[in-house]
């Protein structure tokens, strides 16, 4: 069966770790296929868009918390869900921020974008991200966190 996964967006951005597992078991469906694990579109959502990007006209939407997650883009506006790809990852290369993926292969007709592509592919150069805890004693890291290496 390959439809899509589920998914449900946390109630508060303060949840538990108990809560998010709740969340995760009731949404993955191990008879569907997926590729980017339920964890990787979660922080997506929750994490705000890097509003440095190109958005044009478009003004992307705001998640239920409010604000801009990286759910929305210029190609995405309105935040569609495809699996559990994270939509601001796809539609920017180099992605600024640490992906599950590692680049086999660069297509591009414009090989003058080649040594850019080589310095900025999160094989060649560490990518990082702010972290968030479940707990006042920093023992439960969280797999999202809602700022941009801030």
């Amino acid at each position: 069966n390959t439809q899509t996964q589920n998914y449900t967006s946390a109630n508060n951005l303060r949840e538990t770790r108990s809560q998010a597992n709740q969340r995760k078991n009731n949404n993955v469906d191990s008879n569907r296929a997926i590729h980017e694990p339920w964890q990787w579109y979660d922080k997506c959502y929750n994490r705000e868009r890097n509003a440095g990007l190109f958005a044009a006209d478009q003004l992307p939407r705001k998640n239920k918390f409010q604000y801009s997650a990286a759910i929305h883009t210029r190609q995405n506006p309105n935040g569609n869900r495809r699996g559990y790809e994270c939509p601001e990852e796809r539609d920017h290369y180099p992605y600024w921020h640490p992906s599950p993926w590692r680049d086999i292969a660069i297509l591009t007709d414009n090989t003058t974008m080649c040594s850019y592509y080589r310095r900025e592919s999160a094989n060649t150069v560490a990518k990082y991200e702010c972290v968030e805890f479940y707990n006042q004693a920093k023992t439960q890291k969280k797999h999202w966190w809602r700022w941009n290496n801030q």
